[in-house]
């Protein structure tokens, strides 16, 4: 009966390691690099003067500085080359769970509240079966604006054939002048919202016309403490006559490693008690 509880208590203990091992918190380094492409052709495409903006009033500040940059040869080459501006590059740590207990990580490039921000907007790393990326940010953009002006169409007073009190005015039916099309440069938001499925230790490249995110998530794993050291024990050795008050207090401890080639150093031996005349 007892080996048959037993069997019944291993077999409970391995069906619930699964669960045990998936309530454990994952740690991951996630790194974002945000750029931004200078030059968008004229009249490319049309985009909404004030589109809606992320609601980052509960987002979180990334704590940048507590994983190592991994992108940092990326960010170097995008610096070089021309027509990209590298708008924010960060890294941070800190475990990862479901997507209703993620939160959202604020990403700007505003050092402070009153300065205007080119880059606003937030992400979330949340993890399922897979890692899912989450990003709703928005880039704002000096951009040339084609504004048309349409020409004055010409009129000519024509005389009646009877005379009239004023002459009547009509459009002559030659052709009209075409438009003239100049362009002025706006500051425009340009807003991106992405969900996707990563791969840890993979860059993942995000595309918009305007502006491009890098992101790379790398598995952590926390380092095991160490287990503390055994403390030294106090032992009492007497004397071989019993006499309490010959009695001696030592500690042991560990046995010291012993150097190869090294000659052992002799005990040293205790003198007999004095014998009593």
């Amino acid at each position: 009966m007892a080996s048959m509880l037993r069997i019944i208590y291993l077999l409970v203990l391995v069906l619930a390691w699964p669960t045990v091992a998936s309530a454990a918190p994952r740690w991951f380094d996630l790194e974002v690099l945000v750029f931004a492409r200078d030059g968008m052709p004229r009249g490319s495409e049309k985009w909404p003067e004030f589109p809606e903006l992320p609601d980052t009033t509960k987002a979180r500040p990334p704590a940048s500085g507590s994983a190592p940059l991994r992108l940092s040869n990326s960010a170097d080459r995008l610096r070089r080359q021309p027509g990209h501006t590298v708008l924010l590059h960060t890294a941070w740590r800190r475990p990862v769970g479901s997507q209703k207990q993620a939160p959202w990580i604020r990403l700007t490039d505003a050092p402070d509240a009153t300065t205007a921000a080119t880059l606003d907007g937030m992400v979330r790393l949340s993890v399922r079966r897979y890692l899912h990326l989450d990003l709703d940010l928005v880039v704002t953009r000096e951009v040339e604006v084609a504004i048309t002006e349409e020409p004055v169409t010409g009129t000519v007073a024509i005389p009646l054939a009877e005379p009239a009190a004023t002459p009547a005015t009509v459009t002559t039916p030659s052709a009209a002048p075409a438009p003239a099309v100049t362009y002025t440069r706006v500051r425009q938001p340009f807003r991106m919202i992405d969900s996707r499925r990563m791969r840890s230790d993979e860059v993942h490249y995000v595309d918009h016309p305007a502006f491009g995110v890098l992101v790379l998530a790398t598995a952590y794993h926390p380092p095991v403490p160490a287990e503390p050291a055994e403390a030294a024990v106090p032992t009492t050795v007497t004397s071989g006559d019993g006499d309490a008050a010959a009695a001696k207090t030592t500690t042991s401890a560990a046995p010291a490693a012993k150097a190869p080639g090294a000659t052992p150093a002799p005990a040293a031996t205790t003198p007999p008690p004095p014998t009593k005349p």
